[in-house]
């Protein structure tokens, strides 16, 4: 168990006594880093700064902002690190089936997911061959048979995650104005709380996931592949009906709260409606239906078995929703009621285990970690000019390196495992249209005229960011930004993991605090709210331990007429610009403005945007690789520096029209580098380059496509 001495102390006194088996097991949980955030709440508090601009149910399962047609969406990333190292499959689809919870806990159907990945290097680990593969049939098993698309993400290989792989899930959900619901009881309910009882409905609450909370706030040891057990095991067509059951509930207004049994179980569920609500309650855990029959009190309070939610439901309503669970022949109890006082009553039997106040339980430990605090530093750092050099080699060696690295192949073999349209919402295939944007309806009246769209943008933080984290962080919201500028869209709130290493440790606080602030900073100056986000620390082990890895995604809103190109309509001609900045300003306003106006003045036309996350030459060999059929063309006055560094105010945007209507911002030059055109026969497929030092090259475009699709299934030896 996790609890340190300190914590141990501090329970004790405040108990007066040695706590019993099931007390100690519902702190350990509820008091993990997992669980509690205790070392990245303090830090966390910048993201207030950001909720102004719209931000919706920030201290709920989701957070959301809403539509201009009323509806709102909800939206977060969640990791499931850990439990995916141990095993891959139910770790990975857990993680899926966690993240889809949250979302529906809102009253809200879940859209579309999507998944950030970090993984070590496969060639040099059979274990890594091993979870690559495990990861992606959790994720898509999961995904697919419930029946929620995948809008893809982004998968890295580096050597420093060979022993701590991260496994970062998405989900977005859209719910009416008229489905309100969350774990907050309504006031009036409130003044007669023996009224509300406590229901759990789903699976039968069995051993699997017990400890999950502890284990995934811990170091990785040799001894890592011995705690299998407490991974939770997944069950997709139980969460299907679970999603069903519980959209009912709160459409029929049926309940009055909901909650997922996530981490920390039951116990988390409850202790944390009550402190939220400021009530008690007494709770039979005897009641709970049950897998096995010698479960202990223990046991039931902090199992982490999955498809479960806890819903307050006023005490006329309890045979409604029997009924109801009982028309999904989905299991159901009554476990107890709220009442006025500030304490937990547990029962097992006719027997008190514990009596505990939920508002100790839930923050009593923050009181040791005072001393936790973010610096008061503001504006861009010193490191704010630096200039990443990418390397020396031609255009064209460069082109053939990054397509037969792990870093720069093709992702297709990942992506072709999920199903990106069921449901039948999704306008751009993230496949075959490799605009960085997955956009889908949030109704089910697809595709009619001035249909509301929803896009979504997920990335990961540049491999830069170890040593430059503030500037990354705003990087990487700068860039999610214009790709939904570009695609249409008007970005409306951030959702975000932070994955460190051991928090104990001052340089990863430091630049974990960093990455915050950078986060933060970069959305009050864009005006758009970091809504929700998760954090996950302590990804180290023995050998080594993660850089700062942020998982981030950024929502936007448009219309359905700015894209009539249902999923992947090409042209036989694209056009190539670049646009730059001769502005000394280190956010690129005027650069941004440009293209916020390329997006309102043209939002059907973008097929591919590069800017300076990573050198724009490596994003356009990906997504030349990316491509769909063959293409050939000519790209002059390219300037080596601005496309192999980055930090540079350059952008490059691939258009299916010219941009003959669109004039340059001030301070802010275009010129169009080149076109590409079609072609038929694959032995053609090649593009001239010429740059402004009169060097001429000329890459292979099929011998590269080739070379990037085949590098990860034969590195990871993928079937």
């Amino acid at each position: 168990m996790s609890l340190s001495a300190p914590e141990l102390q501090l329970i004790s006194e405040t108990l007066g006594r040695v706590p019993n088996d099931l007390e100690h097991r519902i702190f350990d949980s509820l008091w993990s880093e997992h669980c509690s955030y205790r070392h990245s709440k303090p830090f966390l508090s910048r993201y207030k700064a950001t909720h102004r601009f719209g931000a919706l149910g920030v201290e709920a399962n989701a957070g959301g902002v809403q539509l201009s047609d009323g509806q709102t969406v909800f939206f977060k990333i969640e990791s499931h690190n850990h439990p995916s190292h141990i095993e891959p499959k139910e770790g990975a689809a857990t993680g899926v089936g966690g993240i889809l919870r949250d979302i529906f806990a809102m009253g809200a159907r879940p859209i579309v997911t999507g998944d950030l990945l970090c993984f070590g290097l496969p060639d040099q680990d059979a274990w890594m061959r091993h979870l690559i593969p495990g990861v992606v049939n959790g994720i898509s098993s999961y995904g697919n048979a419930i029946g929620v698309a995948n809008a893809g993400g982004a998968t890295r290989f580096d050597a420093r995650y060979q022993y701590n792989i991260l496994v970062n899930v998405f989900a977005l959900g859209v719910r009416s104005a008229q489905n309100v619901i969350d774990a907050e009881i309504p006031q009036a309910l409130l003044k007669n709380p023996e009224d509300l009882e406590l229901h759990i409905f789903g699976c039968k609450t069995g051993r699997d996931g017990i400890g999950g909370a502890s284990m995934a706030s811990e170091t990785f040891s040799e001894a890592s592949v011995s705690k299998r057990p407490q991974v939770q095991i997944s069950d997709p067509y139980m969460g299907k009906r679970l999603l069903e059951i519980s959209l009912t509930l709160v459409q029929e207004k049926l309940v009055v709260a909901l909650q997922d049994c996530g981490a920390a179980g039951l116990s988390g569920a409850v202790f944390e409606v009550c402190a939220q609500n400021k009530c008690g309650a007494t709770v039979a855990l005897d009641q709970v239906p049950q897998r096995v029959n010698d479960l202990k009190p223990g046991e039931i309070a902090v199992s982490e078995s999955q498809e479960r939610m806890v819903a307050v439901v006023h005490k006329n309503q309890r045979d409604a929703v029997a009924s109801l669970c009982a028309k999904y022949d989905v299991p159901h109890g009554v476990m107890g009621c709220l009442d006025s006082k500030s304490e937990i009553k547990l029962l097992f039997g006719e027997k008190v285990e514990s009596v505990l106040d939920p508002q100790f339980v839930c923050t009593g430990h923050q009181s040791l970690y005072t001393n936790l605090s973010p610096s008061d530093a503001k504006g861009f750092s010193s490191d704010a000019a630096f200039k990443y050099e990418s390397g020396t080699q031609s255009l064209k060696e460069s082109a053939e390196g990054w397509s037969a690295s792990l870093q720069g192949c093709s992702r297709e073999w990942i992506v072709r495992q999920y199903d990106q349209h069921v449901g039948g919402r999704a306008v751009l295939d993230p496949v075959n249209h490799p605009v960085s944007v997955h956009v889908a309806t949030p109704d089910f009246a697809a595709h009619s005229d001035c249909q509301t769209i929803v896009g979504t943008r997920l990335s990961l933080s540049p491999e830069w960011a170890e040593q430059y984290p503030y500037v990354a962080a705003w990087s990487l919201v700068r860039e999610a930004m214009r790709q939904l500028w570009v695609t249409g869209l008007k970005p409306l709130g951030f959702t975000n993991g932070l994955n460190f290493a051991n928090p104990e440790k001052k340089n990863v606080i430091k630049a974990f605090d960093e990455t915050i602030r950078g986060i933060s900073e970069a959305a009050v100056h864009y005006k758009v709210p970091v809504v929700s986000g998760n954090v996950s620390l302590y990804n180290a082990s023995e050998q080594n331990e993660i850089p700062p890895t942020v998982a981030f995604g950024a929502v936007g809103e448009g219309r359905l007429q700015h894209h009539p190109q249902v999923v992947n309509h090409y042209p036989d001609t694209l056009y190539v610009y670049e646009l730059a900045s001769d502005s000394d300003d280190v956010h690129q306003t005027a650069l941004d403005q440009m293209l916020k106006n390329l997006g309102e003045v043209a939002p059907t036309i973008a097929r591919g945007f590069f800017s300076d996350l990573k050198p724009i030459w490596q994003g356009f060999i990906r997504w030349m690789n990316s491509m769909p059929e063959s293409w050939t063309g000519n790209l002059t006055s390219l300037t080596r520096d601005s496309i192999l560094k980055i930090g540079q105010p350059v952008a490059w945007i691939v258009t299916t029209e010219p941009l003959l209507d669109l004039k340059p911002s001030n301070g802010v030059t275009m010129k169009q580098l080149g076109v590409l055109t079609r072609c038929f026969e694959k032995q053609n497929a090649e593009l001239k380059i010429e740059c402004t030092d009169g060097a001429i090259e000329i890459l292979d475009l099929e011998q590269l496509k080739l070379t990037s699709t085949h590098t990860l299934t034969e590195r990871a030896q993928l079937l």
